[in-house]
């Protein structure tokens, strides 16, 4: 008797436990309002992979703790309109998307550290028109099983965030007036994408990382690159600055310290081994030499330097070093 009732109990354990984790929804959901959001693990409960789409359309929903149960889904998220939203926080545990990933026009919206767990999409994932000045909650992701595009975010001037992020079929950067830099897109895999655009982004100075000029020597598929600020404009403008740049290279560049990088107004300038500097040169995406010091404080003024990449030239006890340094 005693056997039988352990028996049923280890039973009854393993049903609730393995009840706690469950697939749920194949036709999707929609939410349009917070009290939706709030009740879903009430109407819902243990469901933690949805299978069908999820969409949050609303001006009303503020915050998605509500969803803090959710790891999966299965046909694509769609979070957009959503005026009063100012955080992903919430879907901190989801860490697959298929079917694709569209976050768009959420203006109060300013950054993604809801989605810190997320991994990979399978499918295209799209970010336009929000309140964004950075992509810094989806550091954990490294697969998108389609495109990436990032468009007319008028806030955004990094891609910080995307540094993990490896493989993408195809690239489409467009309309985000305050981007400076491609950094943060230099562990992309980009030997096999279909589609690679970079346009109409007004402050675009550097695209010339490595990745991409490796790319640029002999691109696949469909290339769009105009309307940025120069050495982003055309293919050859792109490949100009990525030749000056390989011939820029020093075998000692890791000795110079640069501080900070990129640079507003000032910059500190060290070796690393202590001795001091006897000249410094900027040189432009040209080739030309623009500013020559020879400094008597580690502190550089930068403020008369047009917004770019510069290669600098440091002079120590006649040894000279080259680094790179971003002007914005």
């Amino acid at each position: 008797m005693r056997l039988r009732a352990v028996l049923l109990f280890c039973f009854v354990v393993s049903f609730h436990i393995s009840g706690k984790s469950q697939s749920c929804l194949p036709d999707g959901i929609t939410f349009t309002t917070q009290s939706q959001v709030d009740s879903f693990q009430l109407n819902h409960p243990d469901c933690s992979e949805i299978l069908g789409r999820v969409r949050i359309w609303s001006s009303s929903v503020k915050n998605l703790i509500g969803l803090s149960s959710v790891t999966y889904i299965g046909n694509g998220l769609l979070i957009y309109n959503n005026d009063s939203l100012t955080s992903l926080s919430g879907l901190n545990r989801i860490t697959v998307i298929d079917g694709g990933l569209e976050i768009s026009h959420n203006q109060s919206l300013v950054d993604l550290f809801g989605l810190t767990s997320l991994k990979r999409v399978g499918g295209s994932v799209s970010i336009g028109a929000n309140a964004l000045k950075n992509l810094k909650g989806i550091y954990s992701l490294t697969t998108i099983e389609g495109y990436l595009v990032i468009w007319s975010n008028a806030h955004l001037n990094s891609l910080e965030g995307l540094v993990n992020l490896t493989s993408i079929q195809g690239l489409d950067i467009q309309n985000n007036d305050k981007l400076t830099t491609l950094l943060g897109l230099e562990n992309l895999d980009l030997s096999s994408i279909s589609h690679f655009a970079i346009f109409h982004n007004d402050s675009l100075t550097f695209c010339a990382i490595q990745n991409i000029c490796k790319y640029m020597t002999n691109p696949v598929g469909f290339v769009r690159l105009h309307d940025n600020t120069w050495g982003c404009n055309t293919p050859e403008e792109l490949n100009s600055v990525c030749n000056i740049l390989t011939a820029g290279e020093h075998p000692q560049m890791d000795q110079i310290s640069l501080f900070p990088n990129p640079a507003d107004r000032w910059i500190s300038v060290s070796t690393s081994n202590g001795l001091p500097v006897d000249e410094i040169t900027f040189y432009n995406q040209l080739g030309q030499g623009v500013l020559k010091i020879w400094p008597d404080s580690p502190l550089i003024d930068v403020t008369g330097l047009n917004h770019g990449l510069y290669i600098i030239e440091i002079v120590s006890n006649d040894r000279r070093m080259r680094s790179k340094i971003i002007v914005r």
